[in-house]
């Protein structure tokens, strides 16, 4: 699938721009929250790696980085149209 106008090819690109930028973003995001370490004292017994994180995070580390996948994605769509 290709577009035709310019109008709309300029719209393709400017969202690739737009979710490689998110995905940058998150993707940063969500390996520094991996990386980082929670301290024993803070995490309880039963801690879930997938729980949310200490900004509220659906997911943590792991929600973020699903988000920065996702946008990658999405941009690389978006430049493929265009």
């Amino acid at each position: 699938m290709s577009l035709q106008g310019t109008a709309q090819q300029t719209t393709a690109w400017l969202l690739a721009a737009v979710f490689l930028a998110l995905a940058v973003w998150w993707l940063a995001r969500g390996f520094d929250a991996a990386r980082a370490p929670v301290p024993a004292s803070v995490r309880p017994a039963s801690a879930d790696p997938t729980s949310a994180d200490r900004a509220g995070n659906a997911g943590g580390g792991l929600g973020l980085l699903c988000h920065g996948a996702m946008a990658l994605v999405m941009a690389v769509m978006f430049a493929l149209m265009a």
